[in-house]
């Protein structure tokens, strides 16, 4: 459902492929923005099991990824796709319920900053010479965070990125 629609906040979402904005009504879950697909884009249910089943591979398919390349891996897919910190890895109650090897967040953090390097030459690439700046300041468990996200349009589509998460100091906002 990500796929095609962006999240605005507050239950309200924005179909990328028409730019509609419909709202997630509380306790239907997400049958207002599936009717929305159903209705407006025909033959949105055979792209989304496409996109599923090429979600569903992972990079031991191909047979030449080391056992601690591929924990990583599965530990970052989980931890980025369940919004967790990065610290959840050495959790203990994660620990006893996931079936992963064991893993550490200086593991993780390496892992992640060899990772940014491709991710921001690829963002660069997109963006091109018109994208805009945008600013974020949130807290988190007491961490006040900054974010800057770059805007740009590729293709017809709008797309937001996060560059960069800066701590800050403990003052509120």
């Amino acid at each position: 459902l990500a796929h095609y629609n962006a999240d605005l906040g507050d239950d309200l979402f924005e179909c990328k492929k028409c730019g509609r904005s419909r709202k997630k009504s509380p306790g239907t879950g997400y049958s207002n923005l599936l009717g929305h697909l159903g209705t407006k884009h025909a033959g949105y249910v055979e792209k989304c099991a496409g996109h599923k089943a090429a979600a569903a591979s992972t990079v031991n398919m191909f047979g030449f990824v080391d056992s601690v390349k591929l924990t990583t891996y599965l530990w970052i897919r989980w931890i980025t796709q369940c919004n967790l910190p990065i610290t959840e890895v050495e959790n203990k109650l994660t620990r006893e319920v996931v079936t992963m090897k064991p893993t550490t967040a200086r593991t993780m953090k390496v892992y992640l900053r060899y990772g940014g390097g491709n991710v921001s030459q690829t963002i660069a690439s997109e963006m091109g010479e018109s994208f805009g700046l945008m600013f974020d300041r949130w807290m988190y468990n007491f961490l006040y965070l900054l974010g800057i996200f770059a805007g740009y349009v590729m293709n017809g589509m709008r797309h937001q990125r996060l560059l960069d998460l800066f701590p800050m100091d403990d003052s509120p906002p």
